[in-house]
């Protein structure tokens, strides 16, 4: 977005939802998310305020759960997959022979709306096993677990092997972050791992079931 007039020495401040945007001191603002947006332009003396601009979402799809209509459109005829999103406007979705997308919200201007529409891109993986699990902790790391002992993890915006020692030969179905820094993974025979985004990884076993899920409730308890 960016106002009509950026003359020397005007000052420039942003709203979103009439709430002041501290970092949003010049003619121009890339939007941060959905809201109204208004722009008040002054010279010390005099000030004008500019005709809201609304960011809205613009189809379905993007809402719980967003990735239905990249499921009709890749994922038809495929087997399992799990998506997770890092915020309101970054995600990841993971399924059959390694394959992991990208979404992202890009925003159009459109008369008097910036629409966001969310856009899909496939990343290169390092594997062909089929990923059962993702949970991205922010847009620059993540896990994804898989067939066979897979684990992918994101970094630099790339996805490749994580190995451990021992080996792990159990299918790892989910994988759940607590917090920046501490994750869960689990796997078929009642295998439990432990990472740390630090590299460490320590293992348990809890019984002999297939373990399908794990979630964080709070950042101190698994469920």
């Amino acid at each position: 977005m960016e106002g009509d007039n950026n003359t020397n020495g005007l000052k420039y401040t942003w709203t979103k939802n009439g709430v002041v945007i501290p970092t949003a001191i010049s003619s121009s603002y890339t939007a941060s998310g959905i809201g109204t947006y208004q722009l008040k332009t002054s010279n010390g003396t005099c000030s004008i305020l500019s005709e809201p601009v609304v960011v809205k979402f613009q189809d379905s799809c993007i809402y719980s759960p967003r990735a239905n209509c990249l499921e009709e459109q890749y994922f038809k005829n495929k087997g399992r997959f799990d998506v997770h999103y890092a915020d309101n406007e970054f995600g990841y979705l993971c399924s059959d022979a390694g394959t992991i997308f990208k979404s992202q919200l890009v925003y159009k201007y459109n008369t008097s709306e910036y629409v966001g529409n969310e856009q899909w891109e496939q990343m290169s993986t390092t594997t062909n096993n089929h990923l059962y699990g993702i949970h991205v902790v922010d847009t620059s790391y993540g896990i994804a677990v898989g067939e066979a002992g897979t684990i992918l993890q994101l970094s630099n915006d790339s996805w490749s092997s994580l190995t451990t020692n021992p080996a792990i030969l159990v299918d790892l179905n989910d994988v759940s972050f607590g917090d920046k820094t501490n994750g869960w993974i689990v796997g078929n025979k009642g295998n439990v791992f432990k990472l740390t985004k630090a590299g460490s990884f320590s293992s348990r076993l809890l019984g002999t079931d297939n373990l399908i899920g794990v979630n964080f409730l709070l950042q101190t308890m698994v469920g």
